[in-house]
């Protein structure tokens, strides 16, 4: 049975956009949330803008094996997933602009062997396009076409695209990069629905309401000890979800995690 690409429905927020004249040549930078221009080799997260529709973007894998590892949408909200880096395919160009072909790498290690730069991959069993690991970053030309993409504007929003022009006389597909769910899993691909998103540095300090609803925690009394809970109440009008801190194991690390087995991380605190 054929997985549909879901049409997928965003919050629109508001970016401040920089106007160019016509004398400059340099395409728009790509902002983050707070208005600030995204640079070369600096970790950014990338978020959808609709609430409720999964959480940022990280690595998987999505067959029956550990490796390889694919490019993925956490399921959860709360999850902001992986850290991103941009490269233009100028080095020496250190703002990154739209409608550029840029190398992506999540800032993460594997136990895969494999590189977290971006690359495009044909799946013949499904007869799709997805966005794997194991790319290679720099040397722009026509043995390296799979590994460029492109962030575009998207009306308030940005969208990621695949339409590499490091090659001139290479046949390329130009397609944005929307989500593919399959078998659960909300895998990156090739789609007539791009999967719109802001970008940001990390978490925001204070600013309470609904756009920070997935930075704020609580510490509870937990017997004797005490427990992290995230259960925001600073925005009345958002739906949130309730859960507390523990443990996730996978391949060997511990991450911090939401937990529905109610085992929650206990803790002391001790000052620095």
């Amino acid at each position: 049975m054929k997985t549909t690409l879901p049409l997928i429905s965003f919050l629109l927020i508001a970016f401040s956009t920089i106007s160019l004249s016509a004398a400059d040549a340099s395409p728009d930078p790509v902002l983050d949330i707070t208005g600030k221009k995204l640079r070369s080799g600096i970790d950014y997260h990338v978020l959808p803008v609709f609430r409720g529709r999964g959480g940022g973007l990280t690595l998987a894998s999505t067959g029956n094996e550990t490796c390889p590892l694919d490019m993925v949408q956490e399921r959860q909200e709360v999850n902001n997933g992986l850290p991103l880096t941009f490269s233009p395919v100028n080095p020496k160009k250190g703002v990154i602009r739209v409608s550029t072909d840029l190398n992506i790498k999540f800032s993460a290690a594997t136990t895969c062997g494999q590189s977290t730069t971006w690359k495009l991959d044909f799946d013949e069993s499904l007869q799709q396009y997805f966005i794997t690991g194991g790319g290679v970053e720099g040397n722009p030309g026509p043995k390296t076409t799979s590994n460029w993409f492109k962030i575009e504007k998207y009306e308030n929003d940005y969208k990621f695209l695949f339409c590499p022009t490091v090659c001139n006389y290479c046949k390329v597909i130009c397609r944005d990069v929307g989500i593919f769910i399959n078998n659960g899993t909300r895998r990156l691909a090739l789609s007539d629905v791009p999967f719109k998103y802001f970008i940001t540095s990390g978490g925001v300090e204070g600013n309470p309401g609904r756009k920070t609803i997935s930075n704020w925690f609580k510490i509870e009394k937990y017997e004797n000890d005490y427990k992290f809970l995230f259960c925001p109440t600073i925005c009345d009008s958002c739906k949130v979800i309730c859960a507390d801190v523990g443990i996730f194991i996978k391949n060997g690390k511990q991450w911090l995690a939401l937990s529905d087995r109610d085992v929650p991380f206990r803790v002391v605190f001790k000052k620095a």
